[in-house]
């Protein structure tokens, strides 16, 4: 979802540079935007997302990721013999 707009692009930035900045695809910043993860903001004809934002939920997401590899009893934890 794209709400209202921005005034200046200061921490802003588009969603190519957002994906470039974190080595992951437009389409996954598109996927946190349309599930409401992250805010965007239309500047002009362009959307824009916080880059710290950006970075922020980044962080979160290799961080839940990590947790549930080393959970125990998941599949992979199991396949390796670590449960």
């Amino acid at each position: 979802m794209v709400d209202g707009s921005v005034e200046s692009t200061g921490d802003y930035v588009t969603l190519a540079q957002a994906a470039e900045a974190i080595f992951c695809s437009r389409r996954t910043i598109e996927r946190w935007i349309a599930r409401g993860d992250l805010a965007a903001y239309r500047d002009g004809g362009r959307v824009r997302v916080s880059a710290t934002e950006v970075m922020l939920l980044e962080r979160d997401q290799r961080s839940d990721a990590r947790s549930r590899i080393h959970t125990r009893g998941t599949p992979l934890v199991k396949m390796l013999g670590l449960s």
